[in-house]
């Protein structure tokens, strides 16, 4: 789980603005299969589960985060 508070100390010269507080819950998980001397190690999850719409202080012209996203990645590892 990541989040911010309300965020009021920003510069709005830089375009920066106001933004209320957010809670954004992410799951990621892994897995390593032995295959004889070699390891396949698999990460994968999902990031934004609950499909949140936010933005953070910093964002240009106010623009939202990424919404709801999947991810995978695969490692193989020579002996």
């Amino acid at each position: 789980m990541e989040g911010n508070a309300n965020q009021s100390n920003y510069g709005s010269f830089y375009g920066e603005y106001e933004t209320p507080q957010y809670a954004v819950l992410n799951l990621n998980l892994g897995t390593i299969f032995y295959l004889k001397a070699h390891k396949l190690i698999a990460k994968y999850g999902v990031e934004n589960v609950l499909d949140t719409n936010y933005s953070t202080y910093a964002n240009w012209n106010n623009i939202s985060r990424p919404g709801r996203n999947f991810y995978i990645n695969l490692s193989y590892s020579f002996p």
